[in-house]
């Protein structure tokens, strides 16, 4: 669920967000305002519209769940239990490879 902080923030950009891609839109009409000069009024336009998103995407901690089903590599895809006790077959140690074969690696 998210945080009351997430549900404003979102609220307050859903709302202003049509008022302020007028404003930019209007802004950036005069070459001289631009971040750039010599950009063209699209690329301007672009730029600021991913910096919107971007601010919004980091002020809301904004990320993709990760899924463990295997998808298109299907054949390349393993799934690795964590390890559950000391004695266990599947043990930390089983995780340290060739770390434990080389005498020159030191943890």
């Amino acid at each position: 669920m998210p945080s009351i902080r997430t549900v404003l923030y979102t609220t307050f950009t859903v709302l202003t967000l049509p008022l302020r891609i007028i404003v930019t839109c209007l802004y950036y009409l005069p070459r001289a305002f631009r971040s750039r000069t010599a950009w063209t009024y699209h690329q301007v336009l672009g730029d600021t519209l991913f910096r919107f998103w971007f601010k919004y995407a980091t002020t809301v901690k904004l990320h993709t769940s990760k899924s463990l089903e295997p998808g298109r590599e299907k054949e390349r895809f393993v799934v690795i239990d964590l390890p559950t006790e000391k004695g266990a077959t599947n043990s930390s140690s089983s995780y340290q490879g060739i770390v434990l074969n080389d005498p020159k690696i030191q943890p």
